[in-house]
């Protein structure tokens, strides 16, 4: 049965606070008509991958060919084109000035998950607007506490996820898209340089990618955790928001994130030992 996008992106947005931005769905298509028949309006002019994203975060249906790939990173990691030499040896991540000599370039960049498989086009655009087909992966744009929210409800359902790769480059081609898509669990990115000035993220914005076959357990070990881990006004307006999806939130109490219960364990121990 052909899950509700539109109903899993209002509740991860009900969860997590996004500021202003969408969550976004990648889907790679490998054929013609399957790029045809998405109702994303196909890029015309040279863009790069992660300055597409950044606008479907504000609400724009985007699909891109090699042809209008700008981004000669994103290009190969995709799956447009093949790498070529020069960084397989890590010659050419060692000119950027990116490493210290290329061995480290050749060690880390056969380590990175780009994918081999020849692409024909990407789509991207805001996870509701998923009506027809489904992602690869949702990518979620929000702020550092906002993320660490993500990670706890993730490792709440699916446990601890020991392999998040980070280098700081190839932020959302690399980072965000294709290794959650080839190692189907979450990964973690601060952004890159060069997303940061092509796209203009904001200072305080990293991003993560989640498989799309995660979200739903995403979605739940988020809200198992609201309990625990948020204050009381931010629990109402969790409760507010999923209300009015018609989600049961008998689950999320007041006055008894873990800490708080801690913090208060440790007060009445002290005024007992005050007594004595």
């Amino acid at each position: 049965m052909k899950r509700d996008n539109a109903l899993l992106s209002a509740k991860l947005s009900a969860l997590i606070k996004l500021t202003g931005r969408k969550l976004v769905g990648v889907k790679l298509v490998y054929s013609k008509k399957d790029f045809d028949k998405d109702e994303a309006k196909e890029l015309t002019s040279p863009l790069e991958y992660c300055v597409v994203v950044k606008s479907a975060t504000l609400g724009n249906s985007l699909k891109l060919r090699k042809q209008c790939s700008q981004c000669s990173g994103s290009t190969f990691a995709l799956g447009f084109s093949d790498p070529g030499e020069g960084f397989y040896s890590g010659c050419s991540s060692c000119e950027l000035g990116l490493f210290k000599d290329p061995d480290v370039a050749f060690k880390t960049n056969n380590q990175l998950k780009y994918l081999h498989r020849p692409l024909y086009g990407v789509i991207v655009k805001p996870f509701e607007c998923f009506t027809k087909s489904d992602p690869d992966v949702v990518l979620i744009v929000a702020n550092p506490r906002e993320l660490m929210r993500v990670m706890q409800g993730y490792t709440c359902h699916f446990g601890i996820y020991p392999h998040i790769a980070l280098t700081g480059n190839q932020a959302v081609c690399i980072e965000s898209t294709t290794t959650p898509i080839i190692t189907d669990q979450i990964n973690l990115s601060m952004f890159c340089s060069g997303t940061r000035y092509l796209a203009k993220w904001k200072d305080t914005e990293a991003i993560a990618g989640v498989p799309y076959d995660k979200i739903e357990g995403l979605i739940q070990g988020l809200l198992d955790t609201v309990r625990a881990t948020e204050m009381d006004d931010r629990k109402k307006e969790i409760i507010a928001d999923l209300g009015k999806l018609g989600v049961e939130t008998s689950c999320i109490t007041m006055d008894d994130a873990y800490y708080l219960l801690i913090e208060r364990e440790k007060i009445k121990n002290r005024k007992t030992k005050s007594k004595k």
